[in-house]
């Protein structure tokens, strides 16, 4: 009996043993099994994510291609593809690690992102919606059709796009809580900034378009006529504003339905012989000096077409005109991209005009035809004109029309000014409105050139402008741009030895370009020329906005080349944040038939290296940065050094 005393003590330390040698061999397998359950997991959440973005994008090329329908069925396979990546989450093994200490992140991360993309696809189904009421490719009605605004379906498309901003600050605000900071989860952070790169922007867009639906029906006239001043430009005859009044026309809407009451050519028709008058002026001298009259034609000397317009508006009123509720701006250049949506239109002088002829037809052709008399050319370009307006009036297809304009908008030959300032900061937003870059958001280019001898060849102008910018430690910065003007002329289209008239073989240009607020000036340097009366010296004048201008004119013979060089600094400290150096550049295009070339350069002290650039494409070699392509209007160039 004292033996089977002895013997009860032994039995739940070994039984202990027991239980604790399991539990040591268990751990090995259930981490295995939650190693195994999270690959298992992670493998189909990629998958379906994946296979939800490759939806997503195919609705967009789908919808690049009016296919709403198939559009509208990419978006919702989307959204069923984030359901599947939602349940291949939602299992056990990803649950328990979800709730151990430290590496519950990453299941947190996981939920966010599948949240985000969820959001997304559903945003993409509204707007698939939305582009359905723009276009009518689906089939349904439109929110402009047959020249009239249909309120009801500009409503719903309203909603929509509410519906879509919401679910894409979600998503932004979700994707914000994504950490990926522990071991292993770089590909959630890598996922989270690809997706934030994408969903930023977007809520912007959507901002925009949400303002513009909201102010859409007053715009259209549905509580009291609303009346638009829409000017095509000639960019054969260089203005910083895009060039002299070809034809205008007055575009009304009332009650959301669309017409145009005054329209003609503005040298024949509207103001005959271009009468000069004054009006009160917005911009200064060199532009315009107080009071001092001149014609409507010359109304768009400004570069900066939020001057521009008010200064065109002014000179309407003054021809005995009616105000106007705005200014829309577009050129031939435009008109072409215009054409190449509606199609051909057919004229009895012209032809057949396309969008790939009317330039030519429109301001090469008709100087060579018409020669003799001016006001038959004029007349001819009434006649075009009104076709291509009649064509535009009908209504159908405004939304390509649109598309069509704005794609165009880059090298300023669409712009538009609304005296609404809520609907113009949507303008603004969605980079039509032609403003100059704000001059105290560090370095910029603005390089211009203004006929003076009334000649056509600007139309054969090509420009190559070189930026090369010299950073230093201390954040100052010295800039050189040079700016080379070539007069590519065919030979038949050098038809008089005039210096002064449409058909001269000579140009006579004010080279002008804008110095940012706190550069300073060092040089602005040309060749003289072959003329006296083109001053050695440049002028520099004060401009809005805190802008400065400096310019020179010069002669240059059809074939031949001017090019002009500035040179300024920027004081220390100008482009330093947070201790590292931060380039920014702003650029403004002008309205030309060859799109300018832009090459920059950027060269940082030995001892940096680049830590990120926008656009991506800069290349460095020899200690230099470099980047190159079209000059567009409004684009924006950054770089960091660290």
């Amino acid at each position: 009996m004292g033996s089977t005393t002895a013997a009860h003590p032994v039995q739940p330390r070994r039984w202990r043993r027991r239980i604790l040698l399991a539990l040591v061999m268990l751990v090995p397998l259930l981490a295995l099994w939650l190693g195994l359950g999270l690959r298992s997991a992670a493998n189909a959440v990629q998958a379906e994510a994946s296979a939800a973005q490759t939806s997503i994008e195919k609705a967009k090329a789908q919808l690049v291609a009016g296919d709403v329908v198939a559009a509208k069925a990419s978006a919702q396979r989307a959204q069923v593809q984030v359901a599947d990546a939602s349940a291949a989450a939602d299992v056990l093994p990803v649950t328990v690690v979800g709730l151990l200490p430290m590496v519950g992140a990453a299941v947190d991360d996981l939920t966010h992102l599948i949240s985000a993309a969820g959001d997304l696809a559903a945003a993409s189904s509204e707007l698939v919606d939305v582009y359905a009421a723009a276009t009518g490719n689906a089939g349904g009605a439109t929110i402009f059709s047959q020249g009239k605004a249909d309120f009801e379906v500009m409503a719903g498309a309203g909603t929509s796009v509410d519906k879509a901003l919401h679910l894409a600050s979600r998503a932004r605000d979700t994707l914000g809580a994504v950490q990926g900071t522990l071991p292993g989860t770089g590909s959630m952070a890598a996922a989270r900034d690809k997706a934030l790169a994408q969903v930023n922007p977007l809520v912007d867009q959507l901002t925009t378009v949400q303002t513009v639906l909201a102010g859409l029906p007053d715009a259209m006239g549905r509580t009291a006529p609303k009346n638009y001043l829409v000017v095509t430009l000639n960019p054969a005859e260089l203005f910083g504003g895009g060039g002299a009044a070809l034809s205008a026309a007055v575009l009304r809407f009332t009650d959301g339905r669309m017409s145009l009451p005054i329209q003609g050519s503005v040298s024949t028709k509207l103001f005959p012989k271009n009468p000069t008058v004054p009006w009160d002026h917005i911009s200064s001298f060199p532009y315009y000096k107080e009071r001092q009259a001149a014609a409507f034609a010359w109304s768009n000397l400004h570069p900066d077409f939020a001057v521009t317009a008010q200064e065109m508006q002014r000179a309407w009123v003054a021809n005995g005109q009616k105000q106007v509720d705005g200014v829309i701006a577009l050129d031939p250049i435009a008109l072409a991209a215009v054409l190449r949506t509606v199609g051909p239109v057919q004229t009895a002088e012209y032809g057949k005009v396309t969008g790939d002829n009317l330039v030519r037809k429109l301001l090469v052709d008709a100087y060579g035809d018409f020669s003799a008399n001016q006001d038959a050319r004029h007349d001819l370009n009434d006649s075009l004109m009104t076709s291509v307006f009649s064509r535009l009036s009908g209504g159908d297809g405004a939304f390509g029309v649109a598309k069509a304009l704005a794609s165009t908008s880059g090298g300023e030959h669409f712009r538009i000014h609304l005296n609404d300032p809520t609907l113009q900061r949507a303008v603004d937003g969605a980079g039509l409105s032609g403003r100059l870059p704000a001059a105290d958001q560090g370095d910029a280019i603005a390089v211009f050139s203004q006929n003076q001898n009334s000649s056509k060849v600007d139309i054969f102008q090509k420009r190559d402008i070189s930026h090369d910018v010299v950073l230093a430690a201390d954040g100052s910065a010295k800039v050189t741009t040079t700016a080379t003007f070539t007069y590519d002329v065919p030979a038949k289209a050098r038809t008089s030895t005039d210096r002064i008239g449409y058909l001269t073989r000579w140009s006579y240009n004010w080279y002008y370009a804008y110095l940012p607020v706190g550069a300073q000036l060092v040089s602005y340097e040309s060749p003289r020329g072959d003329r006296a009366d083109a001053p050695a010296d440049p002028n520099v004048y004060d401009d809005l906005n805190g802008w400065r201008l400096v310019r020179v004119g010069r002669w240059t013979a059809a074939g031949a080349s001017t090019a002009v060089t500035l040179v300024y600094t920027f004081p220390a400290g100008t482009f330093l944040r947070s201790g590292e150096l931060v380039y920014r550049l702003r650029t403004v295009s002008q309205a030309m038939v060859h799109d300018p070339q832009l090459a920059v350069t950027v060269t940082a002290p030995a001892t940096a290296t680049v830590r990120s650039s926008m656009p991506s494409e800069w290349t460095v070699s020899d200690g230099r940065t470099r980047w190159g392509g079209l000059l567009s209007s409004g684009s924006d160039t950054s770089m960091t050094f660290s």
